[in-house]
């Protein structure tokens, strides 16, 4: 399991280094397979402020550029990518290494020293939900003022250390930020701090008016709750979400979804969210599937179910495959403006 320190830190003071925190987790039985910077995916990439761009003599597509990279000095770098002066780019500098291991040398374009390469998000290997521009097939440009010279990962925030923990099967309970966070307090005697889940509810009525539940087998499913959410806005989810799933290995896909992954990541239970439009009947059934049922997931999967199976039903047939994956039909679209929530144990 991958698991942000920062996360971590939510819940428990964590004073010690990854280094000594990951050796305490092993002897409480743990085992830590890596420790993860993020801040070192790059090597030698740093922020740099352009100063001045000229038209390259030799070549009407190419630039030269000044730019000033703090402690290594002002450095002529040649590009292609179409740059002003005053802008902050990252540059990968003689000897660099970037995220896919290419390694960069300054040298002579033609005929015209450049002492390195201007970066876009590829290089870094970071995406949009990262930093904003990032996707693009171009320089990333970085917003405001900044240091020049220092790590270009570490000036955007994308310098988290990752703790990747292999949980024991006599464990599962700390398959989830919190409950190891329990285990990093027990380690280093500090107190750990519970989640925050209050919240308000500002308008009135029951979810029975939107759905019913009824389960059919309570000995696979002894508990099944929904909420019901109406007049959703689906948007982008706010960007330490996306960076904290990111760092765990989930892509992030919009607020609604992200945040049933979030809640599964930071206390370990499981939700799952339907567009209220595909529960036919208003209904929701847990049952065991029937022989030869089928339903395509969210990963576009056509899947054949068995009466061995637990699925989660509207009216009419099977919209989840229980504890598994949602069914591509009921999945949140981005004109969604109805959610039902599940969770279930």
């Amino acid at each position: 399991m991958k698991t942000p320190i920062s996360w971590l830190k939510e819940f428990v003071d964590i004073d010690v280094t990854p280094e000594v925190l990951a050796e305490n987790l092993v002897r409480l039985g743990f085992e830590v397979d890596e420790i993860i910077y993020q801040e070192k995916q790059v090597k030698n990439v740093v922020t740099v402020k352009i100063l001045s761009v000229s038209k390259h003599p030799n070549a009407d597509r190419l630039s030269v550029c000044e730019v000033d990279a703090g402690e290594h000095g002002v450095l002529q770098v040649v590009t292609n990518a179409k740059v002003e002066a005053g802008e902050y780019v990252p540059l990968a500098l003689d000897g660099a290494v970037l995220s896919d291991g290419t390694v960069i040398k300054k040298g002579e374009v033609r005929g015209v020293l450049s002492n390195g390469m201007f970066c876009g998000g590829a290089e870094l290997g970071i995406t949009d939900d990262d930093y904003e521009g990032a996707s693009r097939n171009d320089v990333l440009r970085l917003k405001g003022e900044f240091k020049t010279g220092e790590s270009v990962l570490k000036a955007i925030g994308y310098d988290d250390v990752i703790l990747d923990v292999s949980v024991t099967a006599n464990r599962p309970d700390c398959n989830s930020v919190y409950k190891l966070a329990k285990e990093v307090a027990l380690a280093l005697g500090k107190e750990v701090k519970a989640p925050e889940i209050d919240y308000e509810i500002k308008a009135g009525g029951k979810v029975d008016d939107v759905v019913s539940v009824s389960v059919e087998n309570s000995e696979l499913c002894p508990r099944y709750m929904a909420a019901a959410v109406k007049n959703v806005k689906i948007f982008p989810s706010p960007k330490l979400i996306k960076k904290r799933l990111r760092a765990v290995g989930i892509r992030p896909i919009n607020n609604i979804v992200d945040i049933t992954n979030y809640v599964l990541i930071e206390i370990g239970q499981p939700m799952h969210a339907f567009d209220k439009r595909e529960l036919s009947g208003d209904k929701i059934i847990v049952r065991c599937a029937k022989e030869n049922e089928e339903i395509v997931t969210l990963d576009g999967k056509l899947n054949k179910l068995n009466p061995s199976m637990l699925v989660i039903c509207n009216a009419e047939k099977p919209v989840a495959v229980a504890g598994i994956m949602g069914g591509e039909e009921s999945g949140i679209k981005d004109d969604t403006a109805e959610v039902v929530l599940e969770s279930a144990r």
